[in-house]
């Protein structure tokens, strides 16, 4: 047998959730809360008011729109039900919520492992080239381990461009402000990039 015990203190209590009036089988009426939806506030006391699955992301983007339908929106419940101790404001509760181990964890998980990804595809562009030049006599060695780096660098540049170029297309509608300095400095990176060219020696 396991027994735990959980202290509630007794203080003043904010909550972020739908407050109802609901009323039960004798005539009786008394208030409640549950999630909030706001694509489904007079969805019926008892019944499913929970995050749908229809996607934001158009179904042009077909890699957005089926990893945001069939991944993210099953995931991650778009509803607010918070519940914290003494009187706070919504950007505080917001602000601790957005904060907690489940939410930052995974969306840092996602992140990182998305970069690691995006890495490894761009590093294995050059595996050819690495894997064909180590037959070339006496410098063999020496130019696939430099060819090995250089692509290394050019994957870890690259891979970061585009993940805040996607990070910044994500935010653009959440965070405009960091999402279009982020579209800038990613598109500035790209486009040097593409459109550089090796200076002329002298």
């Amino acid at each position: 047998m396991r027994i735990s015990w959980v202290y509630v203190p007794c203080t003043k209590t904010t909550v972020m959730a739908q407050q109802m009036q609901i009323e039960d089988d004798i005539g009786n009426t008394e208030f409640t809360f549950r999630k909030w939806n706001p694509d489904k506030e007079r969805v019926m006391w008892g019944s499913d008011n929970g995050s749908s699955l229809e996607p934001v992301c158009p179904v042009a983007c077909c890699c957005g729109f089926l990893s945001e339908v069939m991944f993210f929106k099953t995931v991650f419940n778009e509803t607010i039900d918070h519940c914290a101790y003494g009187e706070k404001t919504p950007g505080e509760i917001v602000g601790e919520y957005s904060k907690t181990p489940k939410i930052s964890g995974l969306s840092n998980v996602f992140r990182v492992v998305t970069w690691v990804l995006s890495v490894a595809a761009n590093f294995l562009i050059f595996s050819p080239i690495t894997s064909t030049i180590i037959w070339i006599p006496f410098v063999g060695t020496l130019l696939q381990t430099t060819f090995t780096f250089t692509g290394l660098i050019f994957a870890i540049v690259l891979a970061s461009a585009q993940h805040l170029l996607i990070i910044s297309i994500a935010w653009i509608a959440y965070r405009p402000v960091l999402a279009s300095f982020l579209l800038i400095f990613s598109a500035s990176i790209l486009g040097m990039m593409a459109l550089g060219q090796p200076l002329d020696e002298t």
